[in-house]
């Protein structure tokens, strides 16, 4: 630790009335604080005996087991500190005022993780509780300032055997989990996968689909004569015909009809846990016959991706960055062909603020997030991508957040049904907001989704 102070009231230069500043004083301090509190021989393999019996030569012998693995990433806790602070007095000292900027923040937690019952992986009625082993490579993003211990707090709630190791540019991760796509969207938050393996544990080792060879099914594009640049993979451009078109991602055919019938050209299959490439979004929009192409990722794990499309198309693209599918549709109706590319990026743009999106969704598994107890299959309600309700019913939990998301100057509510809700169930939905906002206009179209029961636009 260190610390530093200056009695500017000392200093020669400083001629004022003792009487107003008795004493004036900067100080800094910065510590760093060790804590190897873990008990001995926590950081290697050790075995116990226990109630662990076997038969050898017809009688039964106490034996032993693991009950500590392994673990090289064990390192002293660091806390570390920093306060900045100046103290003043006056009359002589009868009055003092004190004021402090205080940071406090920990490193490699120490936090003690029960070892499984059953060696290996931890068993559930004979069978694993997570069956994908997932690895990650993350390029990490300079203008991600998120801090990675949030995406620690995340692979912890879906997942087990997790380990995330933190360089200057890279982040590897290592977890298993029942959701490969939920880790892989939220490793994406802070970079580009440079690398994702994804094994399913549950199959035997003798599985012939281990030794499949994924490649063969690749297909080379057919080639006729000698082309003038070797094939990457796209697909060759379509002649432009108009000025302005539109690519949109979405997932659920009821969403995709709408994008259609509004504007968009061409669809992209995609959203939460199957997001699409750079390529997919680059070859949708050579196809469309326009100089400018809107792209709306409708998804903020998208926007990145799509972003890359403009340094390689032969158009001039344009990402709205729309993080959902209510803001994708509120864009597109604010396109007016009467203004200019560039008015109607202003506008859309605009555009994207003057609505708000519930979502519902279950929960995968057992967790807390921001103090709310969840258990698996329960549904969640997200407000703009915040978790604000947990309920047994999807119809329940869609009805609260929407009915806090609904203000005086609400004038529409559009209700998307998708995986896990029924058109019943919708039109009840409605009835509901209905009733409890008169003034509020009302629709409900199946959007078909996959993973949100419902998508909610409140504008």
């Amino acid at each position: 630790s260190a610390s530093i102070g200056w009695r500017i009231d000392k200093e020669p230069f400083f001629n004022v009335d003792p009487q107003l500043v008795s004493l004036l004083k900067l100080r800094a301090s910065y510590g760093v604080l060790g804590n190897e509190n873990i008990g001995e021989y926590q950081y290697m393999d050790t075995m116990a005996r226990g109630n662990y019996t076997y038969s050898f030569g017809g009688q039964k012998v106490t034996g032993s087991a693991i009950s500590n693995y392994v673990n090289e990433f064990i390192r002293w806790e660091k806390k570390k500190s920093l306060d900045i602070g100046m103290d003043y007095s006056m009359f002589g000292g009868a009055l003092e005022f004190n004021v402090d900027y205080y940071r406090n923040v920990s490193e490699d937690l120490l936090y003690s993780v029960p070892v499984p019952a059953a060696a290996g992986e931890p068993l559930t009625s004979g069978t694993l509780q997570y069956i994908y082993c997932v690895e990650l490579l993350v390029m990490r993003d300079p203008a991600a300032k998120k801090d990675p211990t949030a995406l620690k707090a995340y692979l912890e709630s879906i997942g087990d055997q997790l380990t995330v190791k933190v360089e200057p540019e890279l982040i590897k991760v290592h977890v298993h989990t029942n959701d490969p796509g939920r880790a892989m969207n939220q490793a994406l938050k802070y970079g580009v996968l440079a690398k994702a393996a994804v094994n399913n544990m549950d199959r035997p080792e003798n599985d012939p689909m281990q030794k499949v060879d994924l490649h063969q099914y690749h297909s080379e594009p057919e080639r006729i004569g000698e082309p003038d640049e070797e094939s990457s993979g796209t697909v060759a451009p379509v002649e432009i015909t108009k000025e302005v078109g539109f690519v949109s991602v979405s997932a659920g055919d009821g969403i995709a009809a709408l994008f259609q019938d509004i504007g968009v050209d061409l669809v992209v299959s995609g959203g939460q846990t199957m997001n699409p490439s750079t390529e997919d979004i680059l070859n949708a929009v050579e196809q469309v016959p326009a100089s400018t192409v809107f792209v709306l990722p409708n998804n903020k794990n998208i926007i990145m991706a799509a972003e890359q499309v403009a340094a390689l198309s032969t158009r001039k693209v344009i990402v709205l960055p729309t993080r959902t599918i209510p803001q994708g549709v509120t864009a597109l109706i604010h396109y007016n062909p009467d203004l200019s590319v560039e008015e109607n990026h202003l506008e859309m743009s605009r555009s994207l603020d003057t609505v708000d999106t519930a979502q519902v969704t279950f929960a995968a598994r057992d967790s807390v997030v921001d103090g709310l107890k969840i258990k698996e299959g329960q549904m969640l309600g997200m407000e703009n991508g915040a978790i604000t309700v947990v309920e047994d019913s999807a119809l329940t939990a869609a009805y609260k957040i929407t009915r806090h998301l609904c203000n005086r100057k609400t004038t529409m509510v559009t209700i998307f049904f998708g995986e896990g809700a029924t058109e019943e169930e919708a039109t009840e939905l409605e009835s509901m907001i209905r009733d409890k906002f008169k003034d509020i206009e009302t629709a409900v179209i199946p959007g078909g989704q996959p993973v949100y029961s419902y998508i909610i636009s409140v504008e």
